[in-house]
């Protein structure tokens, strides 16, 4: 699998290429790549005529290479692409291309024109430069070719740059991750068949970690069911041989049992029938034993995800966003419904969830959220019981009084006076 990157750490200028003419078909504008010294490493199938022109009569070749460059550094500090005007007063854009904290090159669209074209651009261009006045009908020529594009749109086109490079960063850290995945996986399938040749025992499949499998997906246990799938492909892969059709069997066989425990897991049976036909069909055209492994433990990954019994793991990510939401709304009207609806659960099993997780229901820790805030107001500011109460999402200073003497046990006005 081709990565953003080759062997040497360079921008791999297939994978580059194949985003250029994306961009440059989608919207019918140039663009380019450039690695970390500003250098041009690729073009879009169209290549602009007018820029190499220009560069070759102006004197310094490496002009726009500058302007390119520092530019593209400027779009990291912006946090977005950055539009920008090169040499020759053509606008371009462009977004960075940053992997693990270090510039490594950019994506530039243009040269484009934001307005109708105008003679005194290639006069002050001619003047600028000191370009031969023999020059100028050509310069003309070639720029009136250029694409005029509104500034509004200029700036949605720089956006869409930027989401194809970050497209291409997102990819690479897929493939990283899969990559990790995998040797992990290897790693632990072969101490599986490394145990059972130092055990010089006769072979015998565990069916009681089948069974232990099974259960784990019933619970929608992901990580305790990887752990037990790696140890029986070490088994399986031990005792066939080597033999891809026989390893493709009992891999069959062993989901048609993990299929069934899904279901009674609470798992939809259409969603499971459907995860099984995709796994038939690309099962015949797997070869090595490293795709069936990753393939397998992928199909393993659906199962569980599609299990209705939330698992613990998936309780505390839904905790971890409902407090997140909390801390930065509790200033606002924000209700249980609010909430639930949120992180898409009904509101009589929200508050039951988070009742069990927090260990108070959902009023109360809003409320303890609310005065923590007020305490801070009452001690830095002067603003007024009114004017607070309002801030931290109370509409009533009586009940927001009432409510901060029932958790510090004084008014707001005796904690301001202490």
């Amino acid at each position: 699998m081709e990565g953003l990157f080759d062997t040497n750490g360079d921008l791999n200028i297939n994978i580059i290429k194949e985003t250029l003419d994306t961009f440059y078909y989608s919207t019918n504008i140039p663009v380019f790549a450039i690695n970390d010294k500003g250098i041009k490493i690729a073009t879009s199938k169209e290549n602009c005529k007018f820029c190499g022109v220009f560069n070759n009569l102006v004197d310094n070749k490496y002009l726009c290479n500058k302007i390119h460059l520092d530019n593209s550094i400027n779009s990291i500090n912006w946090g977005e692409s950055y539009i920008f005007n090169c040499p020759a007063l053509l606008t371009h854009f462009s977004a960075p291309i940053v992997y693990e904290g270090e510039f490594k090159g950019a994506l530039i669209a243009g040269p484009i024109l934001l307005s109708e074209y105008d003679d005194l651009i290639v006069d002050d261009i001619i003047y600028k430069y000191d370009i031969p006045i023999s020059e100028k009908s050509n310069l003309q020529e070639l720029i009136k070719k250029t694409t005029i594009v509104s500034p509004e749109r200029t700036t949605y086109l720089s956006k869409l740059l930027f989401i194809l490079c970050a497209n291409l960063l997102d990819e690479e850290k897929f493939k990283l991750r899969e990559k990790n995945i995998l040797l992990h996986q290897q790693a632990k399938i072969g101490e599986t068949i490394h145990s059972i040749k130092t055990e010089n025992t006769t072979e015998v499949y565990p069916y009681q970690k089948e069974k232990d499998l099974v259960t784990k997906v019933k619970l929608g246990d992901e990580v305790g069911a990887k752990k037990i799938l790696n140890e029986l492909l070490g088994h399986v892969f031990f005792s066939s041989g080597g033999n891809k059709e026989i390893i493709k069997t009992r891999i069959l066989e062993l989901f048609s049992v993990l299929s069934r425990a899904a279901v009674q897991g609470g798992a939809s049976l259409d969603t499971i029938f459907g995860i099984n036909y995709k796994f038939i069909s690309k099962l015949s055209k797997l070869d090595s034993i490293e795709e069936l492994s990753y393939w397998t433990l992928n199909i393993l990954d659906r199962f569980t995800e599609n299990v209705f019994n939330l698992s613990n793991a998936n309780n505390s990510e839904i905790m971890k966003t409902s407090l997140n939401y909390i801390n930065n709304h509790y200033m606002e009207n924000l209700s249980l419904d609010d909430m639930a609806n949120y992180v898409h659960l009904n509101s009589s099993y929200f508050s039951t969830l988070f009742k069990s997780h927090i260990g108070e229901g959902f009023s109360d820790y809003l409320n303890k959220v609310r005065i923590s805030e007020a305490k801070k107001f009452l001690k830095e500011t002067e603003y007024s019981l009114l004017e607070i109460s309002n801030l931290v999402g109370y509409e009533s200073q009586s009940y927001f009084t009432k409510v901060f003497k029932k958790i510090t046990g004084r008014t707001p006005k005796q904690y301001r006076s202490n």
